[in-house]
């Protein structure tokens, strides 16, 4: 008799055990389903969105200096209806083949560039002492110059803009007339206009370079004074001097140029350029500078 009920218990133990095991599994999913429809489990699953946003903002110029060195000395610049274009010439000791040579290509009004850039590119491969090409398309007529961003990694610091770059100058001036490239009407009869006003004509070509070099060299010492006259012509603004191919003073305006020692420890060419105001600027003279000579080249 006893032993049936001892069985009879056991068996309704059982029932109430399997019966708690049910509802706890039932709580389990109830809140594993609530877990994963949370904010939580959303935050969790958009790691690899975020992720690729910001590497997709990521800026894509290489800044690392690879040992070229571009400028503008000896290039030339022209259109072709609304493209503008400009020899780029590579005086450093290897390709640019790594950096990131970026060109910037400005409006200029008054002899000075405004406003933002028109556009912007990155300069091609150009071999070592080679010349290479880049190039632009313009919208308005007008007159326009590019510049060139050197690396972050490139030695030269002079003028750094707030993100650290430094740039190589300014192309020659380009001379845009949209207009004038456009193909004739049907009315092929030339309208006399010799009646008209003639407007003054606008300096194209460069006014003259500086004249009556001198310098002076004091003793050992290494300092060297240069002097010169600058250009008479009413249409004369200002000077750029350029050292090793970098342009170190964009409106120089003195007629006198110091150096320390420290700028004469080893030969250094300068070059001096002529500046009008239409922004025309000349071939330039040439200074080859040591501490015991100076030769105009």
């Amino acid at each position: 008799m006893r032993s049936k009920r001892v069985r009879k218990f056991r068996s309704r133990a059982r029932k109430i055990l399997i019966a708690g095991q049910l509802v706890s599994i039932w709580y389990v999913l109830i809140l594993t389903g609530a877990y994963l429809t949370s904010t939580t489990g959303a935050a969790f699953n958009d790691i690899e969105v975020i992720k690729n946003s910001l590497h997709a903002n990521w800026d894509t110029d290489n800044n690392d200096w690879d040992k070229s060195s571009l400028d503008f000395d000896g290039t030339k610049a022209w259109a072709e209806g609304n493209t503008v274009y400009t020899t780029v010439k590579n005086a450093g000791d290897r390709a640019n083949s790594t950096s990131t040579w970026r060109y910037f290509l400005y409006k200029v009004v008054d002899g000075k560039p405004v406003g933002n850039p028109v556009a912007t590119g990155v300069v091609p491969i150009i071999q070592s002492g080679k010349m290479g090409t880049i190039s632009a398309t313009v919208t308005e007529n007008g007159n326009y110059r590019f510049t060139i961003r050197r690396p972050l990694g490139h030695p030269a610091k002079n003028n750094p803009d707030a993100n650290g770059h430094t740039y190589i100058g300014w192309s020659q001036l380009i001379t845009v007339n949209i207009v004038d490239n456009l193909p004739p009407s049907e009315d092929t009869t030339i309208p006399d206009n010799s009646n008209d006003p003639k407007p003054q004509p606008e300096t194209k070509q460069p006014i003259g370079e500086i004249t009556d070099i001198k310098w002076n060299i004091k003793g050992q010492s290494g300092q060297v004074t240069i002097t010169w006259k600058n250009p008479t012509s009413p249409e004369f603004s200002h000077l750029k001097i350029y050292k090793e191919g970098n342009m170190i003073s964009p409106e120089f305006k003195d007629q006198k140029l110091e150096l320390g020692k420290d700028d004469t420890k080893t030969k250094v060419t300068y070059r001096i350029t002529t500046v009008d105001k239409n922004g025309n600027e000349s071939a330039g003279i040439s200074l080859t500078v040591s501490k015991t000579n100076v030769k105009v080249n």
